[in-house]
């Protein structure tokens, strides 16, 4: 080997230079070779910790992003679901047009998609009082939807009527549905009217628009009536025009054409349902409304008018309600209908109606609940027979003086005031007794309380007796 002081060329095994007596000892090399290989071999642990966590980090990462896709992926599937159900139909759905599409939707059916799928990727933040209070207002439509539906039974039973539906669309996209009618006995008679609801709790009547030969379509958001009949096609935007709070309904033709074989919807053709078909109307509102129905018992009393003049009906009712209406209908005649809160009647509502001249009569009688819900309608027969007589006013009209005197026959003879003998009211006198043979003379007459009166004077010096029996007037 060599020296790596003199570079002079040394015995292998040699320890000291024999040139230049530099020491050949390696201890320092052995030393500094030591150290290099741990130096290497921490180096070499810390290069699979930093491997091993960048590997974490990236399946954490690809992690994430499969459970966010496979989420979308429910979502979208939720979504898709809810859109089949609803485009395919459901319970008494149907399209009001023969023109129909396999892939057509609603405007309800795509926005309670969107409502559902914001409730899956949100948390559910809606109280049952707060459901309430955002679905009340839809509560008027099924008290309107009730009130068409029992009305139609009535007078046409099971008759086929060609238009008897309804649609449900937010015309002015204000987030609130306005509800569309559309009814009728023949092409000629249909019409659609619309309705929306109000601040207080009811609803508001917006217009009407022919509804013959007419199916409702929808377009970019927008809302249209197609009329097609005769080679003739006419398509019309249906717009809300509001001035101070008072809306209506307007139309304004956008396509009219003539000499046609055939006609294509503008838009889709929107979903409607049958009148009798609630469900479309109550899936807006909160189970707990229509849970709590509303309920009525009554029957139904005739009672003679004193004056001779016609009877009257009083409607005894008892249940758990805040109002109602009332619908009188035999084979001849039907009323219109009559609204009656129940803190304004009482314990009866007396109605003018006499069942002695009309064949038999029955009352409808449907009851609601402070929120617009409607109970089950209940029948009250109106019997012929009197309960008992009602204490009415009488008319009086002027006779020409007549002359008579009084008859006490044997017992004592009042005179009675002019409100109570005329006007109906309290029993007074003008007079407590009249003397036997008293000549008097008549001026007015008056048919009250199953009794004719004559007004009566002094014939001798014009003193005022009142109203006086008959019965107990001899005239000359």
């Amino acid at each position: 080997m060599f020296c790596e002081n003199c570079g002079k060329q040394i015995d292998d095994d040699a320890k000291f230079c024999e040139y230049c007596g530099a020491n050949i000892n390696d201890d320092t090399t052995s030393t500094d070779k030591v150290v290099n290989t741990i130096a290497l071999s921490k180096k070499s642990k810390k290069k699979p910790i930093i491997i091993v966590v960048i590997l974490l980090f990236v399946l954490i990462v690809a992690g994430i992003a499969a459970y966010l896709t496979y989420e979308q992926i429910q979502i979208k599937h939720g979504a898709d679901e809810i859109l089949s159900l609803m485009e395919n139909g459901s319970g008494d759905e149907f399209n009001s047009n023969d023109v129909t599409s396999q892939n057509q939707t609603t405007q309800i059916a795509t926005e309670k998609a969107i409502t559902t799928t914001k409730a899956i990727t949100t948390t559910a933040t809606t109280t049952a009082v707060d459901k309430v209070e955002e679905s009340i207002n839809y509560a008027p439509y099924l008290f309107l939807l009730n009130e068409i539906d029992a009305e139609y039974k009535r007078e046409f039973g099971d008759e086929y009527i060609p238009y008897y539906l309804y649609y449900l669309y937010d015309i002015n996209q204000d987030g609130t549905y306005e509800l569309l009618i559309h009814f009728g006995e023949s092409e000629a008679e249909a019409v659609i009217q619309v309705y929306s609801t109000d601040e207080n709790g009811g609803f508001i009547e917006l217009g009407e628009i022919g509804g013959g030969h007419t199916w409702l379509t929808e377009k970019d958001g927008k809302l249209y009536s197609n009329f097609g009949h005769k080679g003739y096609y006419a398509v019309k935007e249906l717009k809300m025009v509001g001035w101070h709070d008072v809306w209506s309904i307007t139309e304004e033709t956008i396509i009219e054409e003539d000499g046609l074989s055939d006609y294509e919807s503008y838009g889709i053709p929107i979903v409607g349902y049958d009148i009798s078909y609630k469900s479309a109307v109550e899936e807006l509102c909160p189970k707990e409304l229509l849970e709590d129905k509303p309920y009525a018992d009554g029957y139904v009393e005739t009672y003679a008018l004193s004056g001779r003049d016609g009877s009257k009906i009083r409607l005894y009712l008892d249940g758990d309600f805040s109002s109602v209406s009332v619908q009188i209908q035999n084979q001849e005649y039907t009323s219109e209908a009559e609204f009656y809160a129940k803190e304004d009647f009482g314990e009866y509502i007396e109605m003018n109606f006499n069942p002695g001249v009309h064949p038999p009569s029955v009352a409808y009688v449907t009851p609601y609940s402070d929120l617009g819900v409607a109970g089950d309608v209940i029948t009250c027969d109106i019997p012929k027979e009197i309960s008992g007589t009602i204490q009415s006013g009488g008319m009086s009209y002027p006779i020409d003086n007549m002359k008579g005197q009084i008859n006490c026959h044997g017992g004592t003879v009042a005179g009675f005031t002019t409100d109570y003998v005329v006007n109906g009211g309290a029993a007074q006198k003008v007079r407590n007794s009249l003397g036997d043979t008293w000549h008097v003379t008549a001026k007015n007459k008056c048919d009250n309380y199953g009794v004719t009166w004559y007004e009566l004077w002094d014939s001798d010096d014009g003193d005022y007796y009142g109203w006086v029996d008959s019965n107990y007037i001899d005239f000359y």
